[in-house]
């Protein structure tokens, strides 16, 4: 289970390319594919070096001016929902 104490990073078996601004994965491991809209995106780009996700809620609740506990609790959900499919992992 993610928490905002855990360090995440991209995973190696994930091939990833931006297309129009949004970014369309594959997982090798089972051929799924997945496509981010643009917020999505911009997290992802941010996991380019492992990140603690805490931190990273930080920088979004900044970017995005919005209030932190809401950016927490949708970043998790988000950043978990990625880690069941084995698109990131913990660093």
């Amino acid at each position: 289970m993610l928490t905002l104490q855990s360090r995440i990073r991209r995973s190696p078996d994930c091939l990833a390319a931006e297309l129009e601004g949004e970014v369309v994965m594959m997982n090798v491991e089972n051929g799924a594919y997945y496509q981010l809209d643009a917020t999505g995106t911009d997290i992802w780009n941010r996991l380019e070096a492992p990140v603690e996700i805490g931190a990273l809620c930080a920088e979004l609740a900044q970017l995005y001016d919005g209030p932190l506990a809401d950016i927490q609790r949708d970043v998790l959900a988000f950043l978990s929902e990625l880690a069941e499919r084995k698109l990131v992992l913990a660093a």
